[in-house]
């Protein structure tokens, strides 16, 4: 036994003395293992020669464990980590969707008094605003559902006005990571509006999904209440007051289009001769017949693929390569 003087035995039920000869015998400490063993730790035993042990590893010095509430390496860690990552970006995007969800609440009331006008209950306008987050799209049905239209006009009709809608998905399928999974991408698919695709394209590096799922929480839910208050009351606020009340989304695209104009000159271009474009071909008649969203998607697939060719971007991979 450690400390013990050969010969001298110990406490009772502890450990034997250490023996002085034991020709048959080897000297061990045990370290734990599945044969019997003393029951304290670094006691001398007479065990059989070929004997061998399971050794088991020691308990880590306390100052080496991970700190408390710290997952350490493994698959484990690593999934608590992804999870953390998620929701960081979840709550950022939260927060980014507070002011689309204001603007939404102004846009969506004047949507419910069409709504209420074409004869709809609160309880179906909103489940619409639900279903389909497309303001152009709802004003269209609305208008398309007073004047007693078919379901097939009216298919055709939101299929023709949110068409730009086609080109924004594509745009953000690019965006997001290639290990992004398909229900992610569906559910991503499902609330593509212009303002939350403006907020997500202007991401610097790939789009998260929870990012944008974040937007999505808070973003929706105003529009379907705005579309609720204005068929419910919305006769009662003065038409001026509802008017100005949506302001802010036009704010919002600002703070969307100015700082990356200011860091880019090609963008600055870009976004001048888009306005310059589109003034000119709303007062040409010939196009000035057009749907808006149609006039949307000629000047978007226009004046982007005029950009792509006079001034390509370089993917990161192409450039690492040549540099």
């Amino acid at each position: 036994r450690n400390g013990d003087p050969a010969g001298q035995a110990g406490p009772p039920g502890r450990c034997a003395p250490r023996p002085e000869t034991a020709p048959t015998t080897r000297r061990v400490r045990t370290t734990g293992d599945s044969a019997p063993r003393p029951p304290v730790w670094g006691c001398w035993a007479l065990v059989p020669e070929g004997t061998t042990y399971r050794q088991q590893r020691p308990p880590a010095p306390p100052g080496e464990l991970p700190p408390a509430g710290q997952a350490g390496p493994g698959p484990a860690g690593r999934r608590r980590e992804k999870e953390t990552m998620h929701a960081k970006q979840f709550t950022r995007g939260m927060r980014v969707g507070v002011p689309i969800c204001l603007g939404y609440l102004a846009v969506s009331f004047t949507l419910g008094i069409t709504a209420k006008n074409a004869g709809l209950s609160a309880f179906q306008a909103t489940l619409t605003s639900f279903l389909v987050n497309a303001s152009a799209g709802q004003y269209a049905a609305f208008t398309l559902i007073a004047s007693q239209g078919g379901y097939l006009e009216m298919a055709l009709l939101t299929l023709v006005t949110n068409a730009r809608y086609l080109l924004m998905s594509c745009s953000l399928s690019q965006k997001l990571s290639p290990q992004t999974r398909l229900w992610q991408r569906c559910t991503v698919g499902f609330a593509v509006t212009d303002e939350m695709f403006g907020m997500a394209i202007a991401e610097p590096e790939d789009l998260s999904p929870f990012y944008y799922f974040g937007m999505m929480t808070v973003a929706m839910p105003g529009w379907a209440l705005g579309t609720f208050l204005g068929t419910s009351v919305g006769n009662i606020l003065p038409a001026n007051v509802v008017s100005a009340l949506s302001v802010g989304l036009y704010g919002m695209f600002l703070a969307v289009i100015i700082p990356a104009a200011r860091k880019s000159k090609v963008i600055l271009g870009v976004v001048a001769v888009s306005m310059g474009v589109s003034l000119l071909l709303a007062s040409i008649p010939l196009f000035a017949q057009l749907a808006e969203g149609t006039r949307i998607i000629l000047i978007t697939v226009g004046i982007s693929a005029g950009a792509a060719l006079l001034f390509p971007v370089k993917e990161e991979k192409e450039a690492s390569h040549g540099a």
